[in-house]
């Protein structure tokens, strides 16, 4: 086994297979790749891998609760009542419903930044901001553009719940 350091994400997500995720000098992750990118331990390990859309609820029925009016689907939900922070990734938020996700209600573009490879696009949904990642020159990403509105979905496996930091 070879071992390596680096501050670049990119290089760690391209040549390795496990990634250790030190903070402060302290590992605080050993896993797998997609382990660590698709479920990070804590707020800090996600937002670290990119885990960029972070949004506070409480737990319920085959959901969870972000505000009055917004709930996500969960595969594994805790106990009713808990309160959690939901992780996901923006390549797992989809904006056109496609294949099995599950709708999650309207979103309004804020941004698009394009980079000739991804367009990142930045969403409104509720008073709370998204992160989307398409293909560059794709479908939608070839005609969004500030102030259209969106439908948003994701797959309940794609949600990754975090316990709510004190």
């Amino acid at each position: 086994a070879v071992g390596m350091v680096t501050h670049d994400l990119r290089r760690a997500l391209l040549l390795a297979d496990r990634i250790a995720v030190l903070v402060g000098g302290r590992m605080v992750q050993l896993d797998r790749r997609d382990a660590v990118l698709e479920r990070p331990v804590s707020r800090t390990v996600a937002e670290l891998v990119g885990m960029s859309n972070l949004l506070a609820g409480v737990a319920a029925t085959g959901r969870v609760e972000i505000d009055a009016l917004r709930h996500l689907p969960v595969a594994d939900p805790p106990a009713k009542g808990t309160r959690v922070l939901v992780g996901i990734r923006p390549e797992h938020l989809k904006l056109d419903g496609a294949g099995d996700t599950v709708p999650i209600g309207k979103g309004h573009v804020e941004n698009v930044v394009d980079d000739g490879t991804t367009a990142t696009v930045t969403l409104e949904w509720g008073a709370l901001q998204l992160r989307s990642v398409l293909l560059s020159g794709e479908g939608l990403a070839r005609g969004l553009s500030r102030g259209d509105s969106v439908s948003l979905s994701v797959r309940p496996e794609h949600i990754h719940l975090l316990p709510m930091e004190r």
